[in-house]
C-alpha cells in the first residue's frame, strides 16, 4: 500500500482531532484551530492535558479538514506532506492542515504504514522505541522490518 492510498483509506473514526493553521507557524493553536471529534473528546482531553470545551468540537469540521487532506496529499510535493502513525498533515497554499489519529487506530496503523511513510531506518528504530514505550499491544515490528528489507525484528 502506498501513502496516497493508506491517507485515501482514513475513515473519520480514526481521526481524535483536526488542525487549521497557517504554514510556517507552530500548531499550539496561535496561528491556527484545533477541532475535536465529538466521539474522542475524552481521549483528546487526556492527550492535551486538560478538558475540551464545547465550542472545540465540530464533527463537521474534523471531516471537513479529513477529506481536504485526503483530496491534496497526493498532489503536494513530498516536502509538504507527512504520514507519522499518529497524524497525517500536508500544506496546501499558505494552509496547514493536520488530522491526528486515535491512539487504537495508531496501533493499528504502525504495522500497516508503507516504508516510504516511517522516512528511513533510524525512524523506524525511533518508532520501534515509541511503540514499544507507549504501545502495550504493539506489534507492527516485523511489517516494517519487511517492507524496508531488514531481516532483523524484535
Amino acid at each position: 500500500m502506498t501513502t496516497e492510498e493508506f491517507v485515501a483509506s482514513l475513515t473519520v473514526d480514526k481521526v481524535r482531532s483536526v488542525y487549521s493553521g497557517k504554514v510556517g507557524e507552530c500548531c499550539c493553536g496561535c496561528a491556527g484551530l484545533h477541532t475535536y471529534s465529538s466521539a474522542h473528546v475524552a481521549e483528546a482531553a487526556k492527550a492535551r492535558g486538560y478538558p475540551v470545551n464545547e465550542n472545540e468540537v465540530s464533527d463537521t469540521v474534523v471531516l471537513r479538514i479529513l477529506r481536504k487532506l485526503q483530496r491534496e496529499y497526493a498532489h503536494v510535493p513530498p516536502s509538504s506532506r507527512f504520514l507519522r502513525p499518529t497524524f497525517v498533515s500536508v500544506d496546501v497554499g499558505r494552509r496547514h492542515y493536520i488530522a491526528y489519529f486515535t491512539d487504537a487506530a495508531t496501533r493499528t496503523f504502525v504495522g500497516q504504514l508503507p516504508a516510504e511513510a516511517l522516512g528511513g531506518n533510524a525512524e523506524v528504530d525511533a518508532w520501534r522505541a515509541w511503540g514499544k514505550e507507549n504501545l502495550s499491544d504493539w506489534n507492527g515490528v516485523e511489517d516494517i522490518d519487511a517492507e524496508l528489507g531488514r531481516g532483523e525484528s524484535t
